[in-house]
């Protein structure tokens, strides 16, 4: 068993990589905030400023990076679009990176 953070964060984390809109994430977050706000709404056991959910977030965009293979050749058309999800998204999980 693991807390429900963790559940949140892969729905989440999976949204943002594959389908959220980049350009409407604002520096340092993981999703827009309409989506984030919307999810949390109706959501209701947690809210949206849990620390623990807030960290798990960015953790679930670091695991996907690392469970991608390096090398372009490895990767599979899904782990291919993950990857350009990944990499779309990182910078502004992280800024400066």
């Amino acid at each position: 068993m693991v807390p429900v953070g963790h559940d949140i964060a892969r729905l989440l984390g999976d949204y943002a990589i594959l389908h959220a809109p980049k350009a409407a994430i604002p520096e340092g977050e993981v999703l827009p905030p309409e989506v984030q706000g919307a999810f949390f709404e109706g959501y209701g056991l947690v809210p949206a400023e849990d620390p623990s959910v807030q960290l798990l977030l960015r953790n679930r965009v670091l695991a996907e990076w690392w469970g991608l293979p390096a090398k372009a050749e490895d990767r599979g058309p899904a782990q291919a679009r993950r990857w350009a999800g990944v990499q779309a998204l990182a910078g502004r999980v992280f800024p400066g990176l």
